[in-house]
């Protein structure tokens, strides 16, 4: 049977949870805008140019969560809560994030060694040295870990929380995971195939925080699976492939099936994938219930 608490026993709290969310999507917006301008100003770009995304933007990854957090604090205070009240207080937050992040890392190599086996894509050495490869693994360790706690924070934070008051959890988890995957095609090098996937991953790491009770599982998954995907793989990512990569992935079959620019997320594999991820919670969620 289905749990009646997927749903709103009533909708009369649907607005204020609505005004709720989008007084915190102002505030992040407003800070991402105002940081944009000041960096202009001052002519500084923590992107750099072209297809190679290098380590300084985990500086610009570290700013974004800065204004994540100082919105959510802010929310949190106008409802006489903390910051770490949505999805962050856990007491084996540790162990948490380390299982999601063995999960990542699995159902990553297991979607891009499908592919190569299929010969959609090729894996090529980059002719990074030993003590480089282990300079950047450790970097990128530390900017994707950035990554997943801003990404996660932004999206199955504070806006998963106040929507599932106000309307209910599913509901709650399709819009959410529904912004998550338009935004995810504002960028020109992501396909529509990359986008559907976006919301269906979206979904699953909503789920994620009713199963595991927290944010942790998903930050793990989040930042391992970007590390397995971008630095130890170099396969690309919205176009962009990570300074430093280990290996060199190349596409050799069409988009719909190694994903293209979109990189392995974009294939129609990564459904099966993502399938995966929904049944580990599901008997995650089961276990937890039976604890």
């Amino acid at each position: 049977m289905l749990d009646a608490r997927l749903f709103a026993s009533t909708w009369r709290g649907v607005p204020a949870a609505l005004i709720g969310t989008l007084t915190y999507a102002l505030l992040v917006i407003g800070g991402v805008l105002l940081t944009s301008f000041v960096l202009r100003a001052l002519q500084i770009s923590l992107h750099g140019h072209g297809d190679v995304e290098g380590p300084l933007s985990i500086v610009s990854t570290a700013i974004t969560l800065a204004i994540v957090l100082a919105a959510t604090a802010v929310v949190a205070k106008i409802r006489h809560r903390g910051v770490v009240d949505f999805g962050l207080r856990d007491g084996r937050w540790t162990r948490k994030a380390l299982r999601g992040a063995m999960v990542g890392l699995a159902l990553c190599a297991a979607l891009i060694g499908t592919l190569a086996l299929l010969g959609a894509i090729r894996i090529e050495p980059s002719g990074q040295t030993l003590a480089g490869g282990l300079l950047y693994a450790a970097v990128w360790a530390v900017g994707y870990l950035a990554v997943g706690l801003m990404e996660e924070t932004l999206f199955r934070g504070y806006p998963l929380f106040r929507l599932t008051e106000g309307m209910g959890f599913l509901p709650a988890a399709l819009i959410t995971s529904s912004v998550f995957g338009v935004l995810h095609l504002g960028n020109d090098k992501e396909t529509a195939i990359a986008g559907l996937n976006a919301v269906l991953l979206a979904l699953v790491l909503c789920w994620s925080v009713r199963a595991t009770g927290s944010l942790w599982w998903a930050i793990g998954f989040h930042s391992a699976w970007d590390w397995t995907e971008s630095f130890l793989f170099g396969c690309p990512d919205s176009g962009i492939k990570a300074q430093g990569r280990l290996f060199d992935t190349v596409s050799s079959a069409s988009d719909w099936l190694s994903g293209g620019t979109a990189g392995p997320e974009g294939s129609v594999f990564a459904i099966a994938v993502i399938v995966l991820a929904g049944l580990w919670l599901y008997r995650e969620q089961r276990s937890r219930l039976a604890d």
